[in-house]
């Protein structure tokens, strides 16, 4: 499965890959892989991760 919606990688994926600039940027099980620091440097958003009923989410911070 491919995305660009981090929430449906922590949803339904065990393992992923993130490619920033056409180039492999990490790769690992989902839940290591995502966090607010990474996808603010490639979305260029300041990204946060959050935790609710034991799933996490992310949403960007206005």
């Amino acid at each position: 499965m491919t995305t660009h919606f981090p929430d449906h990688a922590l949803g339904v994926g065990r393992t992923m890959a993130v490619l920033r600039k056409g180039w492999l940027a990490v790769w690992g099980p989902s839940a290591d892989v995502i966090d607010g620091e990474l996808l603010s440097a490639i979305y260029g958003l300041e990204v946060e991760i959050g935790c609710l009923g034991g799933r996490k989410f992310c949403w960007v911070r206005s």
